[in-house]
């Protein structure tokens, strides 16, 4: 066996059946469903529609969710009216009903913002919170004591490098902070994943190589023709992209990382056409650099076409929410925030 078969056994183990334990959580609370395959709620399980959260005015997505306690999470997402974007933050109670109005949480204030702000992540740092967002200068960097209002930082804190293999604006980040203060912040550039690395939000990141016997740098997740969903196309096989990052502690002593994604298929032929299919893909990795992709999508996008941008919340044994991109209507005139859930086999009644 190969050291990456080796990789993708362990990992198929540990991202299916349950190994890791949630952050601050027991042995009792292991997310044993977060592999999927998740379910999408409908308008009879959410008060609003098919849409946890819906604009008339504006697109919303690219949701992003921070654990406040067992019930409730902290959802970031972008709100997108014409060329305008800026975060929003809404408190989301028992996966599916919004506590309050959303508000918004950073808006393009600085000449370098240029117009817009977004696809946020938001992680809990020694000091408060700190939040990665796309610009279209480069990644930036907020910093709050409470998680509601947020203090930009004077510059980007990342900005794309055609030489490392990023050929288009880096967008999407996510972040991850280790109990040392280190940190690592994966985002999507040229229709991969890639990642970098420091000792903390205020130096120099450095970017990390997913294979360093190659002569050029490698993403963490690629595109490639390996993922095969009963023996067609690819789901991941034409981009990857919209990247959340998650540590846990697995039973073993190891941290397990999860990389939920954006994927979209290579074209197929359809009807004298083609086109391609949108699905929420999952890899994990046990040093936060070599990831092994699972075969197939936890999230099809057969129900909803446009679901992208996947951030997952777990909170109980087995139960775990994944909060989604999408349409707020069959005909799509109105994209938001939806809720998928695993495992998907019960329904949830609609709370007022």
């Amino acid at each position: 066996m190969t050291a990456r078969a080796a990789l993708s056994a362990a990992l198929a183990l540990a991202l299916g059946c349950g190994t890791g334990a949630s952050p601050g959580g027991g042995d009792s609370e292991l997310p044993a469903g977060r592999s999927g395959p998740y379910r999408l709620l409908d308008s009879e399980e959410l008060p609003e529609g098919a849409c946890l959260l819906r604009d008339q005015a504006a697109t919303l997505e690219d949701p992003a969710s921070l654990r406040l306690d067992v019930h409730r999470v902290a959802l970031y997402f972008t709100r997108r009216e014409g060329a305008r974007r800026s975060i929003h933050r809404a408190v989301v109670v028992d996966g599916r009903r919004v506590e309050a109005a959303s508000a918004e949480a950073l808006a393009p204030s600085l000449g370098w913002h240029g117009g817009g702000v977004g696809a946020p992540d938001v992680a809990t740092t020694r000091d408060g919170f700190a939040m990665l967002y796309d610009t279209p200068a480069g990644l930036g960097l907020a910093t709050s004591t409470d998680g509601r209002a947020w203090r930009s930082a004077d510059g980007p804190l990342l900005v794309a490098d055609a030489a490392a293999g990023e050929l288009t604006p880096l967008r999407a980040p996510t972040l991850v902070v280790r109990p040392d203060g280190g940190v690592i912040v994966a985002y999507e550039s040229a229709g991969a994943i890639w990642a970098a690395t420091a000792d903390g939000l205020t130096v120099p990141l450095r970017r990390l190589d997913a294979d360093e016997r190659t002569p050029r740098r490698e993403a963490l997740v690629a595109p490639g023709a390996d993922a095969r969903d009963a023996g067609l196309v690819g789901y991941a096989s034409g981009a990857v992209g919209d990247p959340t990052l998650r540590a846990e502690d697995s039973l073993a002593g190891r941290t397990l990382y999860r990389l939920f994604f954006s994927a979209r298929s290579a074209p197929v032929g359809i009807d004298g056409g083609s086109a391609f299919e949108r699905a929420i893909g999952l890899a994990g990795s046990f040093d936060g650099v070599h990831f092994a992709r699972a075969e197939s999508a936890v999230l099809s996008g057969r129900a909803d076409p446009a679901v992208r941008a996947p951030s997952a919340w777990s909170d109980g044994p087995l139960r775990t929410w994944l909060f989604v991109s999408g349409r707020c209507d069959s005909a799509g005139r109105n994209e938001g925030i939806r809720v998928a859930v695993a495992p998907g086999n019960r329904r949830y009644p609609r709370t007022p």
